[in-house]
């Protein structure tokens, strides 16, 4: 596919912004009008496989649903010569995981007011009946003027209203190793707690540049969510305070009752500390001006 004078249904391609193992985003521009919006075009090499289809028409499916100025804004589904994509909101940044890779001291001056609103995104999601299932930094995108957006609804589940917590009973383990909660691992009921965990470890890694586990081998990796002692995160940056290293310890416990039951809940715990210890931002600048 190349941009120009190529069409997609309604839409004319304007610029490939970038490509992943399944699908490609582009810009494009609706026929007819000055609207500019994104597209998540499934690869030609998956067209055929329903599950990859079926994943993004679910994405649009949720995303219809949401209406949040931190949650990115979903158009519709449509399929165009038998190439399924979705359009969305138009919104150029970084995703978070390139920003803890690329500018770590950079997010750390702002980082009360970030993790703010990732809460504000996921609790509107939750709002709504869903759970995200797949919380990493990568789901998030953030600009440079600290606008976040929560993205990626392609494995969301609907909230059980049946379930004092709202879970889901799982059928098969989907989401992203370095962040998956026990449960989730476990093919176990999914709650609001189980986004908690997922987002505690993304928290970890937006404030330290690190993950809380690592291993030699996804096995391990998951072995250790499941059992090993959770991390500290002191130790891979003493700036952060002791009160917010303690609220990432509930975000991570291994058992959900044992977690933050709502995302409102650890919003307003966030809302009540400083993330970083006082004077820290200071050599935070320091070490980004390079004074020593």
């Amino acid at each position: 596919m190349a941009s120009g004078q190529h069409f997609l249904g309604p839409f004319q391609l304007v610029r490939i912004i970038r490509a992943g193992q399944t699908c490609q985003v582009w810009e494009a521009l609706r026929t007819g009008t000055d609207e500019r919006v994104a597209l998540k075009v499934l690869l030609q090499e998956h067209v055929k496989k329903k599950d990859q289809v079926e994943a993004l028409r679910h994405e649009a499916d949720v995303g219809k649903t949401l209406d949040h100025p931190r949650v990115i804004k979903i158009h519709g589904f449509y399929q165009q010569h038998s190439l399924p994509f979705i359009a969305m909101e138009l919104f150029t940044a970084n995703n978070l995981k390139q920003e803890v890779r690329d500018y770590l001291d950079r997010l750390l001056l702002d980082i009360d007011a970030v993790l703010i609103r990732c809460c504000e995104g996921l609790a509107h999601l939750h709002k709504k009946g869903w759970l995200h299932c797949d919380m990493k930094p990568d789901n998030f995108l953030i600009n440079p003027e600290r606008v976040v957006k929560l993205i990626d609804f392609s494995i969301a589940q609907k909230l059980a209203k049946s379930s004092i917590f709202g879970g889901w009973g799982s059928k098969s383990v989907s989401g992203t190793r370095s962040y998956m909660a026990p449960e989730q691992i476990l093919s176990k009921s999914l709650t609001i707690a189980t986004d908690v965990y997922g987002l505690g470890c993304t928290f970890f890694e937006m404030v330290s540049g690190k993950l809380p586990y690592t291993a030699g081998n996804p096995n391990e990796l998951l072995s250790k969510h499941l059992s090993a002692t959770i991390p500290s995160v002191l130790p891979a940056n003493n700036f952060v305070s002791d009160a917010f290293a303690d609220i990432l310890m509930k975000m991570m416990a291994k058992k959900p009752a044992d977690r933050y039951q709502s995302i409102e809940t650890v919003l307003s715990e966030i809302k009540k500390i400083r993330v970083l210890r006082p004077g820290s931002q200071k050599k935070v600048q320091a070490r980004i001006d390079g004074v020593h």
